[in-house]
């Protein structure tokens, strides 16, 4: 006959059942012991062993602690008083853990000197953080370098999610030592006379028809048209020749101070006039098919712009930077003359509206025979953008399929 296993705890003297639920994660397993009225007056915190007689094996599972307590009246009208015992995880709840790393420069593929961590560097981090003094991270994929943001996070909860980046799992032994493991693999259970019910079942996969891969949001590099807007009088943004306060004799007329517009508008006027340039929509994305249903409508399509275009420079130290937003075209008072050129004078960017706003008027003259008119500039905004659905506000995302169809 296979003997039972023997529990102890510091404080029961005796107990009718235990049981103990020991499963991979951070969150603390949990002993379950039931014992008559009067028979156990358990310490706050201690070590639980199950010792088994007939092989001599022992589990001992370190600073435990007791986590309720439940009173309960069996079918025989006994008083039975129900522990819950938590594992050493019960510690990992407290403490807290920040930190940046693996940042990536302008160039994805770099990351920014000095945030470098491997992902057992990272692991080490938080076991620290948890007061965990060894842990075995010899099993768990170092290659990977997952990009880190941790702001007064729980370093359980922060492990749990790192481990699960590279395919692995938390991991506390019957001897107490914690360890990251690859999921999926280690022995079976055993089939011994403890074994109180098995079974064998077959349960295939549900197989999808294939496989779609998504990467991120595209971005496309525009050379957005620009028009001349101006603010009107109630906050709205709009063409030049749509504005309230447009002089009678239109703006070719007038110099930087535009004396023919209302007083009470003049102000508003010379912070507006040939100063701010919005994009225009384009029929079409660069690379994009030229179909019905890719033909954009709206500027909500294109907007927000992204603050960079899409080309980069190369550094002195080696490094990529993805360049700033570029204003070209023809313009009075360039610095090469007539023809299109990029314009290298202070512009800030709206991007949330597609709006440029220069520091200084920009424009071209006209000759009507007599005189120098001033018009809009001939401008382009050579930027990046992702795309939105018209409908949907969705971004526009590659993706490609494979396998069954």
């Amino acid at each position: 006959m296979t003997s039972q296993p023997i529990f102890h705890y510091p404080g029961i003297t005796d107990y009718l059942s235990a049981s103990y639920t020991l499963s991979h994660g951070t969150q603390p397993g949990k002993v379950h012991v039931r014992c008559p009225i009067g028979a156990a007056s358990p310490a706050p915190q201690g070590t639980v062993r199950f010792s088994d007689p007939t092989t001599g094996v022992v589990v001992q599972l370190p600073d435990c602690r007791v986590d309720s307590a439940h009173i309960e009246l069996s079918s025989r009208g006994q008083q039975i008083i129900r522990f819950e015992i938590v594992d050493q995880r019960w510690r990992w709840r407290l403490g807290k853990i920040s930190g940046k790393y693996n940042l990536r420069t302008e160039d994805a593929a770099q990351i920014v000197p000095g945030t470098e961590r491997s992902p057992r560097e990272l692991a080490q981090l938080c076991l620290a953080a948890m007061n965990v003094k060894q842990a075995d991270l010899s099993r768990m994929p170092n290659d990977a370098r997952p990009f880190i943001d941790w702001d007064i996070a729980s370093p359980a909860a922060a492990l749990a999610a790192l481990a699960e980046t590279v395919g692995c799992t938390v991991v506390l032994k019957t001897n107490g030592r914690v360890a990251v493991q690859p999921v999926g693999q280690g022995k079976a259970l055993p089939i011994n006379g403890y074994l109180l019910q098995a079974d064998s079942s077959y349960d295939p996969p549900e197989l999808p028809l294939g496989i779609e891969l998504v990467a991120g949001p595209t971005r496309y590099q525009v050379d957005f048209e620009l028009e001349a807007v101006g603010e009107d009088i109630d906050g709205e943004i709009k063409p030049i020749d749509e504005l309230s306060y447009k002089p009678p004799q239109g703006w070719a007329f007038e110099t930087a101070w535009t004396d023919n517009v209302d007083p009470r508008y003049r102000e508003l006027s010379q912070q507006s006039i040939f100063k701010m340039y919005r994009i225009k929509l384009p029929d079409y994305l660069p690379g994009v098919p030229k179909t019905r249903e890719n033909r954009l409508s709206s500027l909500d399509e294109v907007l927000p712009l992204l603050p960079h275009q899409i080309d980069d420079d190369l550094l002195p130290d080696d490094t990529r930077k993805r360049r700033g937003a570029w204003v070209l075209g023809t313009y009075a008072g360039g610095e090469h003359g007539p023809g299109e050129q990029r314009y290298t004078r202070s512009f800030t960017m709206d991007y949330r509206r597609g709006i440029v706003r220069f520091a200084e008027p920009v424009f071209r003259y006209i000759d009507n025979g007599t005189q120098d008119l001033r018009k809009a500039a001939d401008l382009r905004l050579r930027i990046a953008t992702h795309w939105r659905r018209d409908q949907t506000r969705a971004l526009e995302h590659w993706s490609i399929l494979r396998g069954r169809m």
